[in-house]
């Protein structure tokens, strides 16, 4: 019995280290793995070309031609306006005269309503001859009744004269003046004599 048991362990044994060996020299199966796929890069989209459109002609834009327009207006005859003068300036006349005085002083005092007798006495001293013609005549100011009074005789050069004016104050108080002009016998005027007054 011993021996049978020997023999079949015997043979048991060398069974199972023949399968061990076996065993350990035959290569365990890996498991397959599956390679993931390279992933291709996709392929860039190419623009797509529009065809070329062909550029319109130039065409040349028309000059408009100038027109140079010459306007030509009628020559115009110009009317002077005219001034109204009542006489020439002093300087523009041969009649020169030089004021000597006056009987009552600028800036008096005077009632309203009262009569003044202003005398101015003037000095012919130009070339000329005051005649009978020429006049001394109201200009501006307070006007009295006459307004134009003619010399009584000729005055020569070097000669002197009275010329006076009678009026009334006016009736209101207030600062007034009246204004006169010598003019000669062709209505140039040559000088002035005024008088200057309060009427309280």
């Amino acid at each position: 019995m011993p021996k049978i048991w020997n023999k079949v362990g015997r043979i048991t044994f060398i069974t199972v280290i023949l399968c061990i060996s076996a065993c350990s020299q035959a290569p365990i199966p890996t498991p397959t793995e599956t390679p993931t796929p390279t992933k291709q890069p996709s392929p860039t989209p190419q623009p797509t070309r529009m065809p070329t459109e062909a550029p319109l002609p130039t065409q040349p834009i028309p000059q408009v031609p100038t027109l140079a327009i010459t306007a030509t207006l009628p020559s115009l005859a110009l009317t002077p306006t005219k001034t109204a003068v009542a006489a020439v300036p002093a300087q523009a006349v041969a009649d020169q005269y030089l004021f000597v005085s006056q009987n009552i002083a600028d800036g008096s005092t005077v009632s309203s309503g009262e009569s003044i007798h202003i005398v101015w006495t003037v000095k012919n001293v130009g070339k000329t001859t005051w005649t009978t013609k020429y006049m001394w005549r109201y200009f501006a100011g307070v006007k009295p009744e006459t307004t134009v009074y003619y010399f009584p005789k000729n005055i020569s050069n070097g000669q002197s004269i009275d010329v006076d004016v009678i009026f009334t104050a006016p009736s209101t108080a207030g600062k007034y003046s009246t204004w006169w002009k010598l003019t000669n016998d062709q209505g140039q005027n040559f000088g002035d004599v005024s008088f200057a007054f309060v009427v309280k």
